[in-house]
């Protein structure tokens, strides 16, 4: 009798141990296989651009996605630049904001206008193609740019704000030539740093030959430029394109004969992209929503500008120059959208 009360005790005592180690090793297991953030909303910040351009519509689009998405979502929206935007990332002085692939890859490579390489920067997602586009008057003489830097031809020319994308690759163009702006100038360029409106108005007043710019094809700027003048958009050698792409970080791309009424045939190029960029120090949760919203809600976005029509799923997950914020990554991955 004695013996089956012992029995019956360690009976006992076992079920009650299995019983409790089931319950320690459920809990955290279930937390751990969870694929879902909560439904809360999200308190955060995004730097954009110009207050009247593009990249202050996208970011207006970017904040109501979020509130579709997660309600009562609330972001602080800021003006910025694409450079600058970065070296805000990286000081943690926002949690998002938009800028260039070609600028964040400089950024965590060290190369361009970056002194050194910064570490505090993650992609997000991909929203638009920038590619890049010389175009001066017929009477130039010259087809490529090429014709332009063999010849030495006394182009007077604007390359864009510096710094800027546009004014940026220039200088990645030239150095594979070999040469620099001053190179130019030597031999009779006129160059001028000037943003894409102004460009386009001296242009008009016959005060420069023609515009190196990086932006969506048709640019207004250039559609504009060629109503009362014969043009021609230089072509860019094949070795060029791919040393911006293998050194630079830029995409592949071509401009459509369709694009422009001079166009005459389909013109390779390189391209950079607007990407929504993070902090690397965002939360995995902030990141994933943010990503989750985007991709929700493309439909919309789809809507806002000319430059957005073409966003699809594939292009959310281009490479954006920058590896992918952790918690944007585990998305796309839920959703299939990367393996």
């Amino acid at each position: 009798m004695r013996i089956l009360k012992k029995v019956l005790c360690i009976l006992i005592i076992l079920s009650m141990l299995l019983f409790s180690g089931c319950k320690k090793v459920e809990t955290p297991t279930e937390q751990n296989d969870s694929t879902e953030f909560d439904t809360a909303s999200v308190n955060t910040s995004l730097i954009h651009g110009f207050p009247s351009g593009l990249w202050f519509m996208l970011s207006t689009a970017i904040a109501e996605s979020l509130n579709r998405s997660y309600s009562e979502s609330l972001i602080q929206t800021l003006p910025g630049e694409s450079t600058e935007n970065l070296y805000r990332l990286e000081n943690s002085s926002a949690e998002f904001a938009l800028t260039h692939s070609s600028s964040a890859y400089g950024a965590v490579n060290g190369i361009g206008s970056f002194e050194k390489q910064f570490t505090n920067l993650s992609g997000i997602c991909v929203f638009y193609p920038s590619a890049a586009q010389l175009v001066v008057k017929k009477k130039v003489g010259a087809t490529s740019f090429s014709d332009f830097i063999e010849n030495k031809i006394p182009l007077r020319i604007s390359i864009g704000v510096d710094p800027s994308t546009a004014n940026t690759a220039f200088s990645f163009i030239l150095a594979e030539y070999g040469l620099t702006v001053k190179d130019l100038e030597d031999w009779g360029c006129k160059i001028y740093l000037k943003n894409m409106s102004d460009s386009g108005e001296l242009f008009n007043d016959g005060l420069i030959d023609g515009i190196f710019v990086q932006a969506g094809a048709p640019t207004n700027a250039v559609v504009q430029m060629a109503i009362n003048t014969d043009m021609v958009m230089l072509n860019i050698d094949d070795e060029i394109i791919t040393a911006m792409s293998e050194k630079y970080g830029y995409g592949l791309a071509t401009i459509s004969a369709d694009d422009y009424s001079f166009v005459t045939e389909d013109t390779p190029t390189f391209v950079t992209y607007t990407i929504l960029a993070a902090a690397a120090d965002t939360s995995d949760e902030t990141a994933y929503k943010m990503a989750k919203s985007l991709h929700e809600n493309l439909d919309y976005i789809s809507t806002v500008h000319g430059a957005l029509k073409r966003i699809s799923p594939e292009v959310l997950v281009i490479y954006p120059g920058i590896p992918l914020h952790p918690g944007a990554e585990k998305y796309y991955r839920e959703t299939g959208l990367i393996d």
